[in-house]
């Protein structure tokens, strides 16, 4: 039964519930899950990434960027270890996600789309009509419950509910609607009859009508266009339904109602109850909108979110992290998903065999969120694989010191001085003594603001991050010389209507953290380094527009 849904990999609405069982099992044999997704886009102008953030500054920017924009596609991939054949047999599912109003929870939402992410969407034949179309729903565990408390409020109001007489205006409705049904129960074999959409009080008066017809049941329901109408079940066996019975059927429809409006929720739930490893690569923003979009609000303080992630994603590990290894720097030149895939396939990353269930009808398409997350998968295995030392036919140990190491460390994008966040320990918080901030003439570009330097006598600063069109953060190799180096110039900087101010460790974080966009070029590699892209911008004036990889048409792995 399982192996015939499994065929299904890509999952919408029309198969998800079909195909959840298929999910449940492999999250639960599953001894590595991976996961990835793709998104409508990644930051607004107001939460672009400047390579000096602090980590609690960096994540109040993901996650205001994360309230913007959507999940499209969530792709798990399990990996189980399969002793009769000595290897890894993956499982990959691609979720595609869409906010709609399912099973009565009304969502009237917005989303932004950044276009640089769609046009990469579309380079990389991304199928938006499977989002707009087909898109599964999903209602976070705290929303489930209003909705439920709400529906049996509603259902204990219509139990009380005074019964409302037909006015002489809608007689011959309602008339009509009785010899339908009649003809229905006595005439026809189908299981139901639906009444064409209505207005409210007209759906009143029908459901008013339950008690003339114990053999039928009344549910209310949504068309393709979202308008209500009524829909008569005929009672299997066509026995008189007792009062028990009725609302049991009712409580059942209610509950297939909520259950597809949960939607991916529910199979994010099952992958974070699993108690599995979870892997992913290069993974904060996947964290962020997967627990703020299926699972619950995200808290604005960090320490907060840490423990959050303690107690929801103890087992944790970042792929890219694992890449950056000291063992595979000369194996593993770049450490962004594809090239990590690429690495592992060649003669130095022999074990494990790893590969995908016969069942599954997949093809190698990067940027597929399935596709990315078994990618992810097999770059993990194979990678700790060499770490560990692990023969060929034997399994991963998945409790070794190398992963332990690894937990909750995720790979910090764009960052001068910080590798990593900590998602459930202490985070590094490094001196800034070498930071500078400087206004200036609006006119002035980089060569400018070296030649104010130069002319007096000083270094010009090593790399510069820009904020805006009068300001900028300036670093300097040498970390002592800028508190000096602001005194020596002050005369000068006031003549050219220029300000200076020295970062110390403690003001530098608040200070900072009022900056803005980032330094850096346009489309740049994502392993070049903040020098490297400020070195490559140094000849062009840097206005608003940020140079993160993460302003680029695709997302940086």
């Amino acid at each position: 039964m399982i192996a015939s849904l499994t065929r299904a990999m890509q999952v919408t609405r029309s198969n998800f519930r079909s195909s959840l069982p298929a999910v449940y099992d492999a999250i639960e044999k599953a001894d590595v899950i991976a996961f990835d997704t793709e998104l409508t886009g990644l930051l607004t102008p107001d939460t672009r990434q400047d390579f000096l953030d602090s980590v609690p500054s960096r994540y109040t920017k993901l996650l205001n960027g994360s309230k913007s924009f959507i999940v499209t596609q969530f792709g798990i991939c399990t990996f189980r270890w399969c002793s009769d054949s000595s290897r890894y047999v993956a499982k990959p599912f691609n979720f595609f996600t869409f906010p709609s109003s399912v099973g009565g929870v009304n969502r009237n939402g917005f989303f932004l789309c950044q276009s640089s992410s769609i046009e990469f969407l579309v380079a990389n034949n991304f199928d938006f009509n499977k989002v707009f179309y087909e898109g599964i729903s999903y209602l976070r565990p705290a929303d489930e419950k209003r909705y439920r408390e709400s529906s049996a409020q509603r259902r204990a109001s219509l139990a009380v509910a005074p019964k409302v007489d037909v006015p002489a205006e809608e007689q011959g409705f309602i008339d009509d609607i009785i010899a339908k049904l009649d003809d229905f129960e006595k005439n026809s074999t189908g299981l139901m009859h639906d009444i064409p959409p209505c207005n409210a009080f007209k759906r009143k008066l029908i459901f008013q009508l339950k008690e003339k017809y114990p053999r039928l049941h009344f549910q209310s329901e949504k068309n393709e266009t979202g308008a209500r109408f009524v829909r008569c079940v005929r009672v299997v066996g066509g026995e008189q339904q007792s009062e028990e019975e009725k609302l049991k059927l009712e409580k059942d429809k209610e509950e297939e109602l909520i259950q597809n409006a949960a939607g991916v929720s529910l199979v994010f739930r099952a992958m974070l109850k699993s108690g599995k490893l979870i892997v992913g690569h290069n993974m904060m923003l996947d964290i962020i909108h997967c627990l703020r979009q299926f699972h619950m609000e995200l808290p604005e303080d960090f320490s907060a979110f840490q423990k959050i992630i303690a107690t929801h994603m103890p087992l944790v590990v970042d792929n890219k992290v694992l890449a950056q290894h000291e063992k595979f720097k000369s194996t593993v030149e770049k450490t962004h998903l594809g090239s990590v895939y690429q690495a592992v396939q060649k003669d130095g990353f022999p074990v494990p065999a790893i590969e995908i269930d016969g069942h599954f009808e997949t093809t190698e398409q990067p940027h597929d969120a399935a596709f990315d997350a078994y990618m992810t998968g097999f770059g993990f295995l194979r990678l700790l694989a060499s770490l560990n030392g692990t023969a060929e036919g034997s399994p991963v140990h998945l409790d070794s010191s190398h992963v332990s190491s690894l937990l909750h460390k995720i790979n910090m994008m764009k960052s001068l001085d910080i590798p990593h966040y900590h998602l459930t320990g202490d985070n590094v918080v490094p001196a800034r003594s070498h930071v500078m901030h400087m206004t200036f003439p609006k006119e002035w570009d980089f060569l400018k603001i070296a030649s104010f330097f130069t002319r007096h006598g000083a270094d010009a600063p090593s790399r510069l991050s820009w904020i805006n069109d009068t300001s900028a953060y300036l670093i300097f190799e040498d970390c002592q010389s800028v508190p000096s180096l602001v005194l020596r110039l002050k005369s000068a900087a006031n003549k050219e209507n220029v300000h200076l101010k020295c970062m110390n460790p403690s003001g530098a974080e608040a200070t900072l953290r009022e900056g803005g966009d980032e330094g850096g070029a346009d489309h740049v590699d994502e392993e070049e380094s903040p020098a490297g892209q400020l070195a490559s911008s140094a000849s062009r004036k840097r206005k608003t527009t940020t140079d993160s990889p993460m302003s680029d048409s695709k997302r940086p792995r």
